[in-house]
């Protein structure tokens, strides 16, 4: 036999209820008769903050006591007296990397420009020679050259090679003094390596699910790298008039979580050219980093270019890397070399740090 409830026994289950309510009501009332208004606000919005702060904290993929301890770490490092310690330490660490890199380079003289005229085979072929004749152990390599060449000591001619490749693109875009940069193995990889650098930038600041936001027509490695890196990518469908990013829409998807902005010079589907300027003025007013993707064709820019029309992709991208700090740009194929190898160029220390210590965090 089932039992049944009538409407007087609903009723009455929620008259309890609103009871009991009350009685919460006339509780914190009381707790809360010593506060004055502003006290009670600024602990509302306290708790809000610190419930956002532990869901972030919860989402995250490393185990409470690492966080809490890159927590400590980092309050700890933000100390003055910390932080001149440090800066002192990494500047003597600094010269001595730079020393030990250099140890085989008796002349120290690089190349930091585009040649005024081009070289000739031979002129090429010296500096090749020369470079391959940097190093004590050059003897043993030619019994050995099928090995792995990561190793900076043990080929210092690769590793000059790069540098100038830095030095003389960083030269091109015009990126001053601060500008830094690192060769990878290919479009996909330079594009992975600003996110991861982003990311890592982004967890130091609490946030453990970055958030890319780029153009519907933007590189697909870019969901590559949101899949390895524990990141989400929001794509903005473009502008439908040219096919290039729609800014008012990016501007109104960015969230809390975005960690960086993406913008194609040009975009590998219709090859058109996103509004960069407008793009990195939005990503400077949101303190966002801004990401130029040249990966496609950057390196014939000036080749497009005449004394009274220059090429609108070396104005635009030379001028974002010159007036705001927040810019990587990805450059592919330098010199139109066979392998493909891929350049970042950033702008600021930061965000060479967040690149070097990817093997670390990543």
């Amino acid at each position: 036999m089932g039992i049944s409830y009538d409407s007087s026994d609903r009723d009455l289950s929620f008259r309890i209820a609103l009871e009991y309510f009350d009685d919460l009501r006339i509780l914190f009332n009381a707790k809360c008769s010593g506060l004055e208004a502003w006290q009670i606000v600024s602990y509302a919005i306290s708790l809000c903050f610190f419930v956002a702060w532990l869901k972030r904290r919860i989402r995250s993929n490393e185990p409470p006591l690492v966080q809490i301890r890159k927590s400590i770490f980092s309050l700890l490092r933000s100390l003055p007296w910390v932080r001149r310690k440090l800066e002192a330490d990494l500047a003597k660490a600094q010269v001595e990397i730079e020393e030990e890199v250099h140890q085989y380079d008796s002349m120290r003289e690089f190349y930091k420009f585009l040649p005024e005229r081009c070289m000739d085979s031979e002129e090429i072929l010296a500096d090749g020679r020369r470079y391959a004749m940097m190093g004590e152990r050059r003897h043993l390599f030619d019994l050995f050259s099928h090995s792995d060449p990561h190793r900076s000591d043990a080929f210092p001619g690769v590793r000059k090679m790069e540098a100038e490749i830095l030095k003389m693109t960083c030269a091109m875009f015009h990126g001053g003094n601060d500008a830094c940069g690192v060769v990878a193995g290919g479009g996909t990889e330079a594009l992975m390596l600003a996110c991861l650098a982003y990311r890592n930038r982004s967890r130091a600041r609490g946030e453990w699910r970055a958030e890319i936001l780029a153009p519907s027509t933007a590189h697909p490695a870019l969901d590559k790298a949101a899949a390895f890196f524990d990141m989400t990518i929001k794509r903005i469908q473009v502008s439908e008039t040219d096919d290039t990013a729609n800014v008012g829409a990016m501007k109104r998807a960015i969230g809390p979580r975005t960690c960086m902005i993406i913008a194609s010079a040009p975009n590998h589907i219709t090859g058109t050219v996103d509004p960069i300027e407008k793009l990195a003025k939005l990503a400077q007013r949101y303190h966002i980093p801004l990401h130029v993707d040249c990966t496609l064709a950057v390196s014939y820019s000036r080749s497009w270019s005449t004394p009274t029309t220059p090429c609108p992709l070396s104005i635009s991208v030379c001028r974002v890397l010159r007036r705001f700090p927040r810019t990587c740009i990805g450059i592919w194929r330098y010199g139109k070399e066979i392998g493909g190898p891929s350049k970042g160029i950033s702008k600021g220390e930061r965000a060479e740090k967040g690149e070097s210590r990817g093997r670390i965090e990543g």
